[in-house]
């Protein structure tokens, strides 16, 4: 799996997992019906999506610290903000925030209560 390790200019403690990477039935749509001698047509097209929604989120390994949350929560916090992500493969995608679907950054769970990291979930759509 793909790890992010930059959100805009930010690095990011450890890298996070899109959770999107491996769904693979999204772009194809069907309906099938029956004909009066009881073959199967099937009608397929391609689906049209308006968003392609990337959800960056960190498993059991991409912990980041609390100042990093803030640095993103600032970054993202406002209105027609666009930035990018970087993979670890160097590969740069253009986003911004998917306000659509709630809460940008989601702070799920502190793995030590003194040493300040997080499991985060971020809200992201491609442009």
């Amino acid at each position: 799996m793909i790890r992010v390790i930059k959100i805009g200019n930010i690095e990011l403690d450890y890298g996070l997992f899109i959770q999107e990477e491996l769904n693979t039935t999204n772009n194809v749509q069907g309906k099938a019906f029956k004909t009066l001698s009881g073959g199967l047509i099937v009608y397929e097209k391609v689906k049209r999506t308006n968003a392609q929604y990337i959800t960056l989120i960190s498993k059991d390994s991409g912990w980041q610290k609390e100042e990093t949350v803030e640095n993103i929560l600032s970054l993202l916090d406002n209105i027609d903000v666009q930035t990018t992500i970087t993979d670890k493969l160097g590969i740069i995608t253009q986003v911004r925030p998917a306000v659509e679907k709630g809460t940008i950054v989601n702070v799920s769970d502190v793995i030590n209560e003194d040493g300040k990291w997080l499991k985060v979930t971020i809200r992201l759509c491609g442009i």
